[in-house]
């Protein structure tokens, strides 16, 4: 089923970007009960549109030596 919030929420930033981490889904936004977006990560987003081609590694964080 649909993942469905209002606009409002988008205010719990870190929320959100979990939702849209742990959702294989897009999470779609309403404004005054009508759809307004939707939002996914960007792992999901890339899936999407290029099913063929593996995400990309995330490179080693750096030590800062």
């Amino acid at each position: 089923m649909p993942k469905i919030i209002p606009i409002r929420d988008l205010k719990n930033t870190s929320e959100i970007s979990q939702m849209c981490h742990e959702s294989r889904e897009p999470i779609y936004v309403t404004r005054n009960g009508y759809g307004d977006m939707v939002i996914m990560s960007i792992e999901n987003y890339e899936e999407m549109i290029r099913p063929d081609v593996p995400p990309p590694k995330n490179p080693p964080a750096s030590t800062g030596n």
